[in-house]
Parts: C-alpha cells; structure tokens; sequence
C-alpha cells in the first residue's frame, strides 16, 4: 500500500457475505506507487470489475484519451489476463467534473477502439 493507505490482503470473506467482491480502479494503487503486479496478486481472487482511465502528469493528474497518458495500460491487460479475468472493465470518464475533457461522443468510441487495439496486442 502507498504510505498512509490501507492494505487490502485480498480477504473478502471476512464480510461474511459471498456478494462481497473487488472493484479495482486501476488508477489509484498504480499512481501511488504500486506495481501492477502486486495489486492483481492482491485482488485476482475476488476481482469481477475494472475502472479503466488515463493521465498525464506526475503531480497534478490530468485526465485524458485512453493512450494518451502514463497509466501502463497494456501492462494492466497482460496481468488481467494471466489471472483470466472475464470481469467487467469500464470507462471511468468523469467530463461531469472536469468539463474541460473530451464528450462522451469522442471518448467512449476512442475507449473501445483502443481496449479492443490492447487485447489483441497483450
């Protein structure tokens, strides 16, 4: 975990509820510091959905086209795919809160291309 977050073991039966499961957004453990690998090791046991983005940026994130950021996104495919996942993976695309970002019109047609472009490269 980045200093100051919490360290998920990857336990959820400790809710005592089997409806208890891992949404990962790939962004946040990656973009404080922890590798890929070490988070899908955590989570691949209760994975079943994915919050896919991009930024540009190390300090002050700056959203953008998937592929046109840092994130290691074809990283990110070759390790979901190691486990098998077979989750769901969406656009996270906040224009709501940050208006300057492309409209969903360009984004989501581009997310697609682009995912689909990942897959068959990973």
């Amino acid at each position: 975990a980045a200093p100051g977050g919490v360290r998920f073991d990857g336990d959820c039966d400790a809710a005592g509820r089997d409806n208890v499961k891992v949404l990962w957004d790939l962004m946040h453990p990656w973009s404080h510091g922890e590798p890929v690998e070490e988070t899908v090791d955590l989570v691949k046991d209760n994975l079943v959905h994915c919050h896919i983005k991009d930024y540009r940026g190390e300090e002050k994130h700056e959203h953008c086209l998937l592929g046109e950021g840092i994130m290691p996104l074809a990283d990110i495919f070759k390790a979901l795919k190691a486990i098998r996942f077979d989750g769901c993976i969406s656009l996270e695309w906040e224009k709501a809160w940050i208006p300057e970002l492309a409209g969903p019109e360009v984004a989501f047609p581009q997310a697609i291309q682009y995912m689909k472009k990942l897959d068959a490269e990973t």
